[in-house]
């Protein structure tokens, strides 16, 4: 659903139809895997406007986060705006901010994103390289002793 919204975004939808598109593939998928169709409801509350996020916060249930992202998008008024509402849902916030991000800020240049997010230079990253090829060896020291 989300990858599905990310490339509506990409082509320039807004996030009104991002939301039409969600509300269509949920109810797709629900009957091609004939499944509840729970999460397109929850997608027609966000575009009805009578959804609101959990008190406790939004829960690691996927269909909740997809639906904290497309009400997100649907109030945003700027990439940071977005970024800001969802953090303020509280619980898996990470997942939804960045997830809201990337949806709204895929056509955006770095220097706009920057200038959206000006928290941006508090960030620290690690170095990329080490990382990357720290993981690697875990992972593959892992492997290496599970398949003793």
């Amino acid at each position: 659903m989300i990858a599905t919204c990310g490339s509506w975004a990409l082509e320039g939808a807004d996030p009104a139809l991002l939301l039409e598109v969600a509300v269509d593939e949920a109810r797709e998928a629900a009957q091609a895997v004939d499944t509840d169709i729970r999460l397109a409801e929850m997608l027609t509350q966000v575009s009805e406007g009578t959804w609101t996020a959990p008190v406790g916060g939004i829960s690691l249930d996927p269909y909740e986060t997809v639906t904290a992202v497309l009400s997100c998008l649907g109030q945003a008024l700027s990439l940071r705006d977005g970024l800001v509402s969802a953090v303020q849902l509280g619980g898996d916030t990470d997942t939804v901010t960045a997830l809201v991000g990337g949806l709204l800020g895929c056509r955006l240049t770095a220097e706009q994103v920057q200038a959206e997010v000006p928290w941006h230079q508090l960030v620290i990253f690690p170095e990329l390289e080490s990382t990357i090829t720290d993981t690697a060896v875990v992972l593959a020291t892992t492997r290496a002793v599970q398949s003793e």
